[in-house]
This record gives C-alpha cells, sequence and structure tokens, in this order.
C-alpha cells in the first residue's frame, strides 16, 4: 500500500468513526426526547384525568347555585340550602383553581386558556349567585325569581359550553400527543 492509499484510508476510517459517533449521539437525543415525551403525556394525562373528574362534580355543584331553591328538602331551610350549595361550589371551585395554576407549567398552552375561562365563569357565577339568593329568595317579585331562573339557566349553558371547550382542547392535545405531532415539551 501506498502511502497516498494509507493516507486515503485513515480519512475514511476517521469520517467512519465520526459517523458511528454522531449516529450514537442522535440515537441517544432520540431516546432522551422518547422519554421526556412519555413522561409528559403521562404526567399530562394524570392530571386530564383529575381536573376532569373535578369539573364535573362542579358542573352538578354550579348547576344547583342556580336553582338552590328547587332542592329545599323537608326539615332544611333555603338559608340552609343555600349556604351548603355556595360552600361546595367554593370548594370545588378552589380545588380546581388550586389543581390549574400549581400544575400550569405541565398543561398544554390551549388546554390552560380553557380551564381559565372556565374558572373565571365559576368565580363569576359563585359571587352573583351569592347576593342573588338572599335578594331573590326574599323577593315577592315573579319578575326577579324568573330573572335568577334565567341567571341559573344561562350559567348552566355556559358551564357546559366551557366543559365543552375544556374537553375538545384535551382531546385534541391527547390527539397531537398521541400522534407525536407535539412540539410542546418541557
Amino acid at each position: 500500500m501506498t502511502p497516498t492509499e494509507i493516507f486515503i484510508a485513515l480519512i475514511i476510517a476517521l469520517f467512519n468513526l465520526y459517523l458511528f459517533y454522531n449516529q450514537q449521539q442522535i440515537k441517544s437525543n432520540l431516546k432522551k426526547n422518547e422519554f421526556v415525551h412519555k413522561l409528559q403525556f403521562e404526567k399530562e394525562f394524570e392530571l386530564y384525568e383529575l381536573v376532569w373528574s373535578k369539573i364535573i362534580e362542579l358542573k352538578r355543584h354550579v348547576f344547583r347555585l342556580g336553582f338552590a331553591g328547587e332542592f329545599v328538602k323537608d326539615g332544611e331551610t333555603f338559608e340552609q340550602v343555600k349556604i351548603n350549595v355556595l360552600a361546595q361550589a367554593r370548594f370545588d371551585g378552589q380545588t380546581l383553581l388550586d389543581l390549574t395554576q400549581k400544575n400550569r407549567p405541565f398543561f398544554y398552552p390551549d388546554v390552560f386558556v380553557c380551564l381559565n375561562k372556565l374558572n373565571d365563569l365559576i368565580r363569576e357565577t359563585i359571587i352573583k349567585s351569592d347576593s342573588y339568593y338572599t335578594y331573590v329568595h326574599d323577593s315577592t317579585n315573579a319578575d326577579e325569581k324568573r330573572k335568577f331562573w334565567e341567571f341559573g339557566t344561562k350559567n348552566d349553558k355556559d358551564f357546559e359550553t366551557l366543559m365543552n371547550y375544556v374537553c375538545n382542547s384535551i382531546r385534541q392535545r391527547i390527539g397531537i400527543i398521541s400522534s407525536g405531532k407535539s412540539s410542546f415539551l418541557f
């Protein structure tokens, strides 16, 4: 072998070594990205399950906010029902808000925006319901009672709309993750 052939063989060997090293780096990065992606999906999915169960509980309580008078049972006063319904709605609302805020970095941005809109509606509903209850319950004016009923009906529809919005955002996110099209990584 001539010195030129040896030199060329050496360059080819070094180039192959360089390619092998790059290939190993690429494989390592892909495995790392796959691992992070899997962890992200597991964390997000766990949060979505928790959030969705809280939303379902809240739906029941928010619905009752607008129609508390309909849930008075024998031996209870309207005031007791009002206090219980508001307390449960506040507790569930705060739980959802805390869950959303404490885990903000783990939510996909679109899902977080949807959850914030839902949290805003819940907060507004609880505040309005608290003031409406006393005024409307004590009122003998049928028009005021009708307005309160309409408030409850509208709130229920708004909640349902936002609930569907959150659901669709979560479904879209899960679809993005499972198809591997995600560009949102930690």
